[in-house]
């Protein structure tokens, strides 16, 4: 019990460490666009803004998917689990 716990809480760290340092990468990238825009590096400007929002867009759509198909796996496995009870009750 304390060992699964212990794992949990250190999930929980790392995926707001990385939460944390997303944001300030994005926001680096954001502000260094904006610069480049207004220092007349439209260029530098468009692939920094316009990268930084693809990866951003990209590990969200990424994170849902892939969020998804884990509830899909755990309700199948419930619903197998569930089944098999019933099986054991009609055989008694």
């Amino acid at each position: 019990m304390y060992l699964e716990k212990a794992v949990i809480e250190s999930d929980i760290k790392r995926a707001n460490l990385g939460l944390l340092l997303a944001f300030v990468l994005s926001m680096t990238c954001i502000v260094a666009s904006a610069y480049s825009a207004a220092t007349g590096h439209e260029a530098t400007a468009a692939v920094l803004g316009g990268g930084s929002l693809a990866s951003l867009a990209g590990t969200f759509i990424y994170g849902s998917t892939t969020r998804q198909e884990e509830r899909a796996e755990k309700r199948k496995m419930l619903l197998d689990t569930r089944s098999q009870g019933d099986d054991e009750k009609l055989e008694k």
